[in-house]
């Protein structure tokens, strides 16, 4: 039987999100297209145990339905202390400032064998950001903690 590390409510990763996430900074970035302009965005993602996500990435999707017209999703790895700051597809840091849905995927490699499905290490909910319940608005000049 698979066990799968359950983070208990969705508000309680979305309070993570918010509370311990690294602000974004003032200045914004080189963008990936001329026309989107990038702010730096990183954070931080800790367990329900306190403890911090070591391993996997989060991801922000643009959300078109709150008027969002970016293009691209911004990825960010997840490091040995949780953190993450978010990238372009072309590898440039930041994103631009709207309203993103937010999906954070964290497995590893199931040890039954090659081509079996790796095993989650949270909810799979949170893998998918049209399930996740998590949406986080960019923006340029947060207050500090915001994210």
């Amino acid at each position: 039987m698979q066990h799968t590390r359950r983070i208990p409510t969705r508000q309680r990763l979305i309070a993570t999100l918010c509370c311990l996430a690294a602000g974004a900074a003032l200045v914004g970035c080189g963008s990936g297209t001329a026309d989107e302009k990038r702010v730096p965005v990183s954070g931080k993602i800790l367990l329900s145990t306190g403890k911090p996500l070591t391993t996997g990435s989060v991801r922000f999707v643009p959300d078109a339905a709150k008027g969002n017209a970016s293009k691209y999703e911004y990825i960010g790895q997840l490091n040995e202390r949780g953190e993450y700051t978010l990238a372009g597809h072309d590898g440039i840091s930041g994103a631009p400032v709207g309203w993103y849905k937010v999906a954070v995927v964290a497995t590893k490699p199931n040890p039954t064998g090659e081509y079996a499905p790796p095993q989650w290490l949270i909810n799979p909910r949170y893998g998918d950001p049209s399930t996740s319940g998590i949406a986080i608005q960019v923006v340029e000049n947060p207050a500090p903690g915001a994210y």
